[in-house]
This record gives structure tokens, C-alpha cells and sequence, in this order.
């Protein structure tokens, strides 16, 4: 069996995580790399490089993340450098961002946060 070179692992580790349309999860993500959610998590996603929430996306939790797409519903904090909520987006919660997008026709009900976000 030939043993993969620390470059081939490195290469391995950075492919993003999917979780499809159908798919409940239950738990805590915890990912150096991005997550894209198209099923359902209930619970957080913390310390992650990039979400995206896609349109039949739901989280039941908060994410912190370095960048949030959100496409589909949350119901929970967010924390971003920078949080892009598009039109089809529903999101209840608290925002903490330095850069906010949000495109007409999403829906988004809490308190919103404009200052520099540290990372833990």
C-alpha cells in the first residue's frame, strides 16, 4: 500500500464538507475547512473557514465562521468577517460581522453588530 505524501494529505484536508439535501444532523461541526449545508443541522458550526447555508439549507444553532453565505433559513447567531444573506435567506438571530451583504427580498428579524470580529 502506497503511503500518501504529507502534500496529498495537506490537498485532502482542504476539500470542503457537504451535507446533502435529506441529510438531519444532530451535533457540533467543528472544520478547518468550508461546510456547505443543504440538509438539515441542528446544532452549531463553529471555527470553520467559509458556510454556506443552501436554499433547502436549515440550522437550529449559531456559526462562526471566517465568511457565511446564507441561501436558505437560520434560526441562530451568526459570526463572520463578512455574512452575505441572499433573497431566498431567512435568518432569526443575532449578526456579528465587519461586512454585511443582504439582497432584496430576504428576511432577517434580530440585532446586527458592525465591528471587528475576533476570531477565538
Amino acid at each position: 500500500m502506497e503511503k500518501a505524501s504529507p502534500k496529498q494529505v495537506k490537498t485532502v484536508r482542504k476539500i470542503p464538507s457537504l451535507i446533502s439535501e435529506g441529510v438531519v444532523l444532530e451535533g457540533r461541526i467543528k472544520s478547518a475547512a468550508a461546510v456547505q449545508l443543504e440538509g438539515t443541522l441542528v446544532g452549531d458550526i463553529v471555527h470553520s473557514d467559509n458556510v454556506i447555508v443552501g436554499e433547502q439549507g436549515l440550522i437550529e444553532g449559531n456559526i462562526n465562521a471566517k465568511s457565511i453565505i446564507v441561501c436558505g433559513t437560520v434560526n441562530g447567531n451568526l459570526t463572520a468577517g463578512s455574512i452575505e444573506i441572499r433573497s431566498t435567506a431567512k435568518i432569526s438571530g443575532k449578526l456579528h460581522t465587519q461586512r454585511l451583504m443582504m439582497e432584496q427580498g430576504a428576511v432577517y428579524n434580530g440585532c446586527l453588530s458592525m465591528e471587528q470580529v475576533v476570531e477565538d
